[in-house]
């Protein structure tokens, strides 16, 4: 265990956000960063998307090769 620093009024949300989900303060706050680290992970998705999308050529590119793999799922093979 450790001690962290925070004002008054954060703690009090947390605890807030606890008691409404039925945790710990810890659980509530482990929760809270994992949405945030996955938000994150989103965002930067999405920026690379608009990244790869604002220049034609490389996004011809991506698309084409969707294209090539999407393709093999048409093997003929029936689902089991």
């Amino acid at each position: 265990m450790t001690t962290i620093k925070v004002s008054v009024h954060t703690r009090d949300r947390l605890k807030r956000l606890a008691d409404e989900d039925h945790l710990t303060m810890d659980a509530a706050l482990s929760r809270v960063l994992e949405r945030a680290e996955e938000a994150r992970f989103w965002d930067g998705v999405r920026a690379d998307y608009a990244r790869l999308q604002a220049d034609p050529g490389e996004w011809s590119d991506y698309v084409g090769e969707l294209a090539e793999w999407d393709s093999t799922t048409s093997d003929g093979l029936t689902d089991e």
